[in-house]
């Protein structure tokens, strides 16, 4: 399987670089009880470092908001993810508990506010890419009853079955899904533009590893794209 970044999507965001994890042999179950108590300590962390401020002013959600309006969506009606979460926990007070592979990973997300997404592996047809969409592609978002289509120039992420994720990160397909019976996934954070702080992506990736590891075993593998280095092979790396 490779994984790439078109071009079209490099000649948008020069500065692009995207850290990817690739977990094999996982145990997904419910979040534990740990799990949970480090979620809310993350918020926790987040309320007292940031406040409700932090998403005005983070820069790495400017970062996300900018790069939306790039190609052509509305962050204000269309929330990049990681602002969308810390929207939640914030002004709900509510985290959205989905199993512990998911939750491990957006207990991540909590921490230097870059997106962070992925996808049940063996529910992955061919490659990865990163792209804009030609338009009127068909999407079934997870837990919809009918399907979308993307518009013409949004960022998507598509293997050859499809569009998997609309507008960069905003959602992800039902088809491959992290779900409990998952043993192999993957998963993405991006930093689209240089204001976008490096260390974060780099710690996000980091601490992917060192969570989903904890919460539901297995053997990790990262591994780092941007425009010097467009697309490499996912699968020939050894875990650790």
């Amino acid at each position: 399987m490779r994984y790439r970044v078109r071009r079209e999507v490099l000649d948008l965001f020069p500065e692009l670089r995207i850290g990817i994890v690739v977990g094999r042999g996982l145990r997904v179950g419910k979040a534990p009880g740990s799990l949970c108590e480090r979620i809310w300590a993350n918020i926790t962390m987040l309320r007292k470092a940031h406040g409700h401020e932090v998403i005005g002013s983070h820069c790495n959600i400017l970062a996300w908001q900018n790069a939306y309006r790039a190609f052509g969506t509305e962050p204000k009606k269309y929330k990049p993810t990681a602002e969308a979460l810390v929207r939640r926990v914030l002004e709900q007070s509510t985290f959205p508990h989905v199993n512990a592979a998911v939750d491990a990973y957006l207990a991540v997300e909590l921490l230097h506010l870059l997106p962070i997404g992925g996808y049940d592996l063996d529910m992955i047809q061919g490659d990865i890419e990163l792209r804009t969409s030609r338009g009127g592609e068909e999407f079934l978002a997870i837990g919809a009853a009918k399907c979308e289509r993307t518009a013409e120039g949004e960022v998507v992420y598509a293997d050859e079955s499809g569009i998997l994720t609309r507008r960069w990160n905003y959602r992800d397909c039902e088809r491959a899904k992290i779900t409990e019976r998952s043993t192999n996934i993957i998963l993405t954070s991006e930093a689209a533009y240089g204001m976008a702080v490096i260390a974060d992506l780099e710690g996000t990736i980091e601490k992917v590893i060192e969570y989903e590891r904890e919460f539901c075993g297995g053997m990790y593998s990262k591994l780092f794209l941007d425009a010097r280095t467009p697309e490499t092979d996912v699968l020939v790396r050894t875990g650790c």
